[in-house]
């Protein structure tokens, strides 16, 4: 054989091999990303029944409203639960904004690894 193709036959192999390792990253970065996208949907699970509850908590206070008759007191018990409210809802929608941050990197290094892979495998083509 020729020199020059027993090179290109061993370049040829470090890139498949290159290309493998690659593909078992984007896998596990996959998996990862996955599993981000679980948590993004257990918090917005929690989201929802913060919400619940909060809505019952309110209902409550407007039927003690309405047997205590103390305007004052629910207005007070109202105003405290919605600063509650308010702080919890805060908190969960920055964890969301940080879950998809990462998602969305995630998801843009896959991109990129997958046109690099691919781009790499029509050269050799």
């Amino acid at each position: 054989m020729p020199k020059a193709k027993v090179t290109s036959m061993a370049t040829l192999s470090s890139q498949i091999d290159e290309i493998q390792q690659a593909t078992v990253k984007a896998e596990a970065a996959h998996v990862q990303m996955l599993a981000q996208a679980d948590k993004l949907a257990a918090l917005h699970a929690r989201l929802g029944e913060a919400i619940g509850k909060r809505s019952a908590g309110i209902e409550e206070v407007l039927t003690r409203l309405g047997n205590e008759g103390s305007l004052a007191a629910g207005v007070a018990k109202l105003r405290a639960l919605e600063k509650t409210d308010n702080a919890a809802m805060i908190k969960l929608q920055m964890a969301m904004q940080r879950e998809n941050q990462v998602f969305t990197t995630v998801s843009n290094v896959l991109k990129t690894r997958h046109d690099t892979i691919k781009n790499a495998i029509s050269n050799i083509r």
